[in-house]
């Protein structure tokens, strides 16, 4: 802004500390309630790497709003030891993940093109972790996602979603999927 202080700050100071965070959580359970599982099936779905976004929804879903996660984690395409100890630590802890692997040709040529025309050297990933999961969950007739947090909102970009907490599909495409590119 005018007085060099970036647009992930000024939520913090502007909006994120006057959020009611009582009405929020009463907004989330009634969204559970409404897509809580009565049988023991999977009623979410969270893409997790084994970092701490992912991981901190998934045992709050389960823990505290009682809902059956089912946790998706897409390989990049270089993997890290500590995130491959991060991930087994969590299916240890009590959950259920599938794990996807991309076709390795397919996403050097997505990466490799968004990172010549979008600078965004880890495009294939970015566009796996929101289709596969939306895929998957699709398939399965798992109607919820939650993923760990909205990047625009947390680390700056667009304010189009600051006073939502939910968004949708047309938003994860023009945001995530660089406007369907």
């Amino acid at each position: 802004d005018k007085d060099g202080v970036c647009s992930a700050c000024n939520f913090i100071i502007y909006k994120k500390n006057k959020i009611n965070w009582e009405e929020r959580e009463n907004e989330l359970l009634k969204l559970c309630n409404k897509f809580r599982s009565n049988n023991g099936e999977y009623d979410v779905v969270v893409p997790c790497s084994g970092g701490k976004d992912g991981s901190y929804v998934a045992y709050q879903l389960k823990h505290k709003f009682k809902m059956n996660p089912l946790c998706i984690t897409v390989n990049p395409p270089l993997r890290l030891e500590i995130g491959e100890k991060n991930l087994k630590s969590f299916i240890n802890s009590g959950y259920e993940l599938i794990s996807v692997d991309c076709d390795q040709e397919s996403m050097r040529e997505i990466n490799k093109a968004g990172f010549i025309e979008m600078g965004s050297p880890y495009y294939g990933w970015l566009v796996s972790i929101h289709t596969a999961v939306a895929k998957i969950a699709s398939q399965m007739n798992i109607n919820l996602v939650f993923y760990g947090e909205d990047g625009e909102i947390e680390y700056g970009g667009t304010k189009e979603s600051e006073k939502k907490p939910i968004y949708d599909y047309k938003y994860q495409k023009k945001i995530y999927l660089e406007g369907g590119y």
